[in-house]
């Protein structure tokens, strides 16, 4: 048995009457506060021997867990088991105790990008721990979760499953691994090494466009999708969007928006998801709440690659059909001026990089991306200068953290701070103000970031004078809200 941050983990052997039952993983999802769900915690298991589920201890009573078998058995010879519990009741599946629902998160882990790329002509050492970190993310992230994780909340921004092709058994860099969407990947991808972070905390468990129906959907459907969401489909493209409730701050509550874009970037039928996601953000229409929108895809961004961006959101080509990407949808009804639907912080993946884009007018919302967590990271670039011919050269930044300002993005102007290294985001509030940090494989303090929720402020304190026990420069960014170790300053 091994122990890390007050986690303990095995593999559980249950016996009940004359059958034993395997317990491999555990974990706990936020269910929606809707009609349906009402809030609360979902606690599922993977059963990998036996024919049913074991007990959950609820409040010192044995409840049954209602079992759920993939429609493709053949992928999947797994059993996941799940039960419905309430925000803070003393829960155990065997001799683990399930992580409680914070009222009010003040620790936020969010990572995303985890798999290991074995895409098209793209070969990760997946064997190579230092070339595919995501066990040594997933281990620093549960350390830098509170010991009995009440006052924490993980959230995966989508993109776990990258093994999509063949590896040749003689391959050093990946030979014997498994691919395709099936048990055995899945596994190996995320659950074993996901295996410390698991029960730290519960999660928010978005979908990327690799777990879209043509690539690993069906997996991302049976282990992650909400009860009663998909029928009995193996898989469905759009599930529906949903609202947790995250605390509250200055009175009012906050309230985290999570959209299934697995399926924006649709060349055959584009229709339909435009449909779909005009609906989800003109549903957005709570004017006394602090809302948060997480999505795969970023809706802002800095591009990795340092040529600037002179694109102008336009809803009406998603629909006349003039375009292959419905995320077009959301970033006109977002990036209006004045705003369609407010929204204050945006959280993504997609990119293989951090990065922190705050724009310049109040009213847009502060950008995460984080996806970093393990997969093959972006090559990074300096900003080209700004009048640039199309075919200068580019100069690659490497993983030298990189901080732009006067940065358009879709129309937006702000500034942003990019850095490509692996590692995870931790989201700490004081009551007042959220700082972001991007940590790396380490837990080393790579950036600090801050905003505020509060009314006609979004901005931080001065920024931090060191990070950890490195040598330190500290940038001076617009209103003090950024510090960085070894920064490379690009004003251009």
């Amino acid at each position: 048995m091994v122990a890390i941050a007050g986690i303990a983990w095995a593999i559980r052997a249950v016996t009940w009457g004359e059958h034993t039952i395997r317990i491999k993983y555990a974990w706990v999802q936020m269910l929606p506060d809707d009609s349906e769900f009402h809030g609360g915690r979902l606690a599922r298991a993977i059963v990998t021997r036996g024919d049913r589920c074991p007990q959950i201890m609820v409040d010192g009573r044995g409840e049954n867990m209602i079992p759920r078998r993939s429609p493709i058995w053949n992928a999947f010879p797994v059993l996941v088991c799940e039960a419905r519990l309430q925000n803070s009741s003393d829960a155990w599946i065997g001799t683990d105790r399930l992580p409680v629902r914070p009222d009010n998160p003040q620790d936020i882990v969010v990572l995303g990008d985890t798999g290991c790329r074995i895409v098209y002509w793209q070969i990760q050492p997946c064997r190579s721990g230092v070339a595919w970190p995501f066990a040594a993310v997933a281990m620093q992230a549960a350390s830098k979760i509170d010991a009995d994780g009440s006052q924490s909340v993980v959230i995966h921004v989508g993109d776990f499953h990258y093994r999509e092709n063949p590896c040749a058994d003689t391959n050093p860099e990946c030979g014997g691994s498994p691919y395709g969407d099936n048990w055995e990947t899945w596994e190996k991808e995320f659950f074993d090494p996901a295996r410390p972070l698991l029960l730290a905390a519960p999660w928010v468990i978005m979908r990327g466009n690799h777990e879209n129906c043509a690539r690993a959907g069906a997996g991302w459907i049976f282990f992650f999708a909400l009860p009663g969401t998909t029928g009995h489909n193996a898989c469905q493209h759009d599930l529906p969007s949903y609202n947790l409730n995250l605390g509250q701050a200055d009175g009012r509550k906050r309230v985290l928006v999570v959209l299934d874009t697995a399926n924006a970037d649709n060349e055959y039928s584009i229709t339909e998801p435009c449909r779909a996601y005009r609906k989800w953000i003109d549903a957005i229409d709570d004017d006394n709440a602090i809302v948060w929108l997480a999505l795969h895809q970023p809706i802002l961004a800095r591009s990795p690659d340092g040529r600037r961006d002179n694109i102008v959101p336009d809803d009406d080509l998603c629909e006349r059909g003039q375009t292959k990407n419905a995320l077009k949808v959301i970033r006109a009804r977002l990036l209006s001026s004045p705003p369609t639907r407010r929204v204050s912080l945006l959280l993504a993946g997609d990119l293989h990089i951090f990065q922190y884009f705050q724009p310049t007018a109040s009213d847009m919302p502060v950008q995460i991306i984080a996806g970093t967590g393990g997969t093959k990271l972006d090559r990074l670039y300096k900003l080209l200068p700004k009048g640039a011919p199309a075919d200068q050269k580019l100069e690659l930044a490497g993983d030298q953290p990189q901080w732009d300002q006067d940065v358009t993005s879709f129309g937006v102007r702000g500034d942003a701070l990019t850095i490509a290294r692996h590692g995870f985001v931790r989201m700490h509030s004081d009551g007042r103000i959220w700082t972001v940090t991007m940590l790396d494989v380490n837990g080393r303090v790579l950036a600090s970031c801050y905003f505020s929720e509060l009314p006609g402020s979004r901005r931080g304190p001065t920024a931090l004078p060191d990070c950890d026990d490195n040598p330190v420069a500290s940038v001076t960014a617009p209103n003090n809200s950024v510090s960085q170790g070894t920064p490379s300053k690009n004003t251009n």
